[in-house]
């Protein structure tokens, strides 16, 4: 079986590794694809299907999705006014504190926070700050940004979006995700993705689901 998804690498300046798009007025609002950023995705107007995984959520205007690097997404429009803003920047390339690159999502497949919790409306002030910033061309654009950036990861860390409590206990399973992401296409096996980790099906089935809440087939 093909492949049906692709990399996204796409940077307005090279040197600044964050990229920011309106995508609206298609079916197919977002192709399948994953890469090494931190995304956000908010829905601007009308509502649309956000597929992370093999899981779909249905968002309307004012949701947000925050998703971590190398999950697999999509996004489709339920009706015909359906439009998003997105949001990607990579942590190490941004050339961060350490300690924030040590960062992890507490869930694996990241969150959708729904308009109607007040977590939502934090998240989305700072957002929309960081893409007005980004749309801009003022002097100080660059430094605005990684601050406004930094902003950002405190509230998500406040919001016990990000974690670094978690890091040991994911970093144990990111060979075997990594894994997935790229074999799932082939046919692979719970033992071949145990063998990654150098566990035991059985012990690597309870760590795994401990960390993701989903078993290996999920």
């Amino acid at each position: 079986m093909k492949k049906i998804y692709y990399k996204f690498e796409q940077y307005r300046d090279p040197k600044l590794p964050i990229y920011s798009s309106v995508q609206s007025n298609k079916n197919q609002l977002v192709s399948p694809h994953f890469h090494d950023d931190i995304e956000f995705l908010a829905v601007l107007s009308g509502a649309i299907t956000l597929s992370i995984g093999v899981d779909q959520y249905v968002l309307q205007q004012g949701d947000i999705a925050i998703l971590p690097p190398s999950v697999i997404h999509s996004a489709t429009s339920n009706t015909v006014d359906a439009s998003i803003r997105g949001l990607v920047f990579n942590l190490k390339k941004l050339q961060l504190p350490d300690f924030v690159t040590e960062l992890h999502f507490a869930s694996p497949y990241g969150i959708v926070l729904k308009s109607e919790n007040l977590d939502s409306h934090i998240v989305a002030s700072e957002l929309f700050h960081a893409v007005e910033i980004y749309d801009s061309s003022s002097h100080g654009r660059i430094f605005e940004l990684h601050g406004t950036i930094m902003n950002l990861l405190g509230i998500l860390c406040n919001l016990n979006i990000l974690t670094a409590e978690a890091a040991k206990k994911q970093s144990r399973i990111d060979p075997a995700l990594q894994y997935i992401k790229e074999n799932y296409m082939n046919g692979i096996s719970v033992s071949d993705i145990a063998q990654t980790v150098n566990l035991c099906n059985d012990h690597f089935i309870r760590i795994f689901k401990e960390i993701t809440a989903k078993t290996p087939a999920d």
